[in-house]
């Protein structure tokens, strides 16, 4: 059995969350010893990862499970499991909050341009308002960020 094949056999003996973090500990300590390409084994992680993402996400799959649960089935490795409502929205039109959401609009618009010019400043600038003279000096945003390795798949 080739290595490849090794971790396909060992995913699917992950079955808690010690297993999977076990499973990444085990990977990374051979990726360390010199076994395989780390870009490789990183780019397989990632489509893996893709692939059960997929599944999770599916509409079908989710009326399926959440079918099996409502009939009593339960997973064999003692997780819980239950059927809930999730990702809740409230659509305010034609209630008493509709009237704020439209005040709050041309704020929103404002603020939205205004993180638009702030994004575009590089510099200190000084900017002098017509309306009043007064000078106001403009710092430029603080850009933070992280790096990651990026693999997009086909």
């Amino acid at each position: 059995m080739d290595k490849t094949q090794e971790i396909i056999e060992s995913l699917l003996h992950v079955q808690t969350k010690a297993d999977g973090q076990s499973f990444a500990e085990s990977l990374k300590a051979e990726l360390l010893e010199g076994w395989g390409s780390e870009v490789e084994i990183y780019s397989s992680m990632k489509a893996i990862a893709h692939a059960v993402k997929c599944f999770i996400d599916d509409k079908d799959i989710k009326d399926m499970v959440s079918e099996a649960i409502n009939r009593g089935e339960t997973p064999i490795n003692g997780a819980k499991v239950e059927v809930k409502e999730m990702g809740t929205r409230y659509k305010y039109q034609g209630t008493a909050f509709d009237h704020y959401e439209q005040q709050m609009k041309p704020y929103q618009d404002l603020l939205k341009d205004a993180e638009t010019i702030g994004k575009s400043i590089k510099t200190v600038t000084e900017f002098t308002c017509p309306e009043t003279g007064e000078v106001l000096t403009i710092l430029p945003a603080i850009k933070t960020s992280t790096t990651t390795p990026v693999i997009t798949l086909k």
